[in-house]
Parts: C-alpha cells; structure tokens; sequence
C-alpha cells in the first residue's frame, strides 16, 4: 500500500475519501461522436491546466486525494499523470475513453486499450463511467489486478468484496435499508433515488451549491467516512457551454453539472481531512477481517 503522504488518520476533524473523475470537458457527453483526435484537438491543453490548478489547491492544503484518470489524457499529455503521482495522489482508472461500459465486452476492450496506461501506473482503483457496473465485471478487474471498485451508490457499511475487488459505495443519503450487500448495477436510476439521494456525486456539489459544503458532514450520518467526488470542469470550468446530448432533460442536467463549485471544493479542503481511496479500501478490509 501506497503511504507517502497519507493522510494522518489520527489527527483531529472530520474525514472524507474526495476523489477527482479526471477526464476533459470533452468526456462529458458519451453520445458526442466525437473521435480520439478530435477529442484532443478540442481539449487544446484545457485538462492540463485545470489539473495542475486543482493540484496547486491540494498542494496547499496538504490533502491527497484519488485521480480517476480516462487514460486517453495519458496518452496526450503523459507528464500531468506522472506528476500527479510524484505529488502523492493515487492514480486509478475510469477506463480509456469514458465510454459506457454495458457488457463484459466493453470493459474488456477499455482495458485492453488503456495497457499502456496500466502497465505504467499499475493501478489498484476502477471507476466506471456513470458509477454503472455488473456483478459480472468484477471477476474481470480482478483478472487484471484490481484490487477495489467505486462504482456504485449506497451506504459505506454496505462495502463488499467480490472476486476479491473490494467494493466501495459512493455515498448517499436516504431511509436506513437493512438489506445485505449491494445489488448490481447501482447507478443513479429512478428506483435508487426512490431510497437514497446520490449526494457523494459531483452532480449534487455543483446543483447544490453553495449548500453542498454541508454536504460530507450530512452525509456522515449515515457513512463514518463519506465518499465524493468532482470533476475538472467543475472546478475549473471550460468557456465553452456545447452540449450535443439529444433531450431537453440532458442537457438541463449537464447544465447544472457543470456549474462551477469552486467555493466549495476549497472549503471542504479547509474544514476536512482526506484520504486516498485505496487507503480506504485497505482500512474496510482490516475492519471486515478480508
């Protein structure tokens, strides 16, 4: 494991596992159409300098946090994921080109075309696109050396191991449910808000906002340790406001994803400790006895 620059889990304040989703402005609508060249060609440099922004701001607050990278900006701009680990920040995964993963096959191909990414950082942490997995992919990550998953939304206690991949909700807020584990997949859907409200997700910081700096401290009622995480784009946000999402309701909800939350995240880095997420999956295991 992973320890220089651990956060000190004895130390006084409150506690939370923040992550970073980090891909371009470019990531967030799957259904753009847009090609890997074309991708970079927009970005033009945008992921680099809202990254080593949001690196400088954990920089000075001495927080360390989980990159989630889309390892497609591996491949453009290879020194901004090496420089976020000298810092002391994990690197994990999102995938290769954030696209959806819907089958066995999906996954597979992702994986496949980000080994090169893999095979550099060899990381431990898997998120998928949208927090939408299957029971079925789990023996997948494990194959390939994953060692815990967030992605999915519940409580903290509901943390589970499957295949030996270590799950770990992120966090929602809701009427207590005294089912067992977890249930695939567990994105944000009508039945999930019917029970629970996602607001470990970075749709709620920036919807909520300036309110969403209550938000670890509520949702600690019902996670010891609450799980969030944020976008680059929502914290340093892109000049341009394309959406090519098909519906009115899409594009509504990237509108509002997409609504700085900057205020916010530096006040959660100044009034909470956080910790890495791979720390986090290594204290549930101690706790569960895995």
């Amino acid at each position: 494991m992973q320890t220089a620059g651990t956060s000190d889990l004895s130390s006084e304040g409150p506690l939370c596992a923040m992550s970073i989703d980090l891909e371009s402005w470019v990531h967030r609508d799957p259904d753009s159409g847009w090609s890997a060249r074309s991708r970079e060609a927009l970005d033009g440099g945008y992921i680099v300098e809202a990254t080593r922004n949001i690196l400088n701001l954990l920089d000075d607050f001495g927080s360390k946090l989980t990159f989630f990278v889309v390892s497609e900006i591996f491949e453009w701009f290879p020194d901004l994921i090496h420089d976020i680990e000298l810092r002391g920040h994990e690197v994990a995964s999102h995938t290769h080109t954030h696209a959806r993963i819907e089958t066995e096959r999906d996954l597979v191909e992702q994986l496949k075309l980000a080994r090169g990414f893999v095979r550099e950082f060899g990381p431990v942490g898997f998120r998928a696109p949208q927090a939408r997995i299957c029971r079925d992919h789990f023996a997948i990550l494990s194959k390939h050396g994953f060692t815990y998953d967030s992605s999915s939304y519940g409580y903290l206690s509901k943390s589970t191991t499957i295949h030996g991949v270590r799950e770990i909700p992120i966090s929602t807020l809701g009427f207590p449910d005294f089912k067992d584990g977890i249930s695939f997949p567990r994105d944000i859907s009508r039945e999930l808000l019917c029970q629970e409200l996602p607001m470990g997700s970075g749709f709620f910081m920036s919807a909520l906002s300036p309110f969403s700096r209550a938000l670890p401290r509520l949702l600690r009622l019902q996670n010891k340790i609450p799980v969030l995480f944020l976008h680059p784009w929502q914290i340093v946000p892109h000049r341009t406001s394309t959406v090519r999402s098909s519906g009115a309701s899409r594009r509504f909800a990237i509108s509002l994803y997409s609504r700085s939350c900057l205020g916010s995240f530096v006040y959660l880095l100044s009034h909470f400790r956080t910790m890495r997420m791979r720390d986090l999956a290594s204290l549930l295991s101690e706790s569960k006895g895995d």
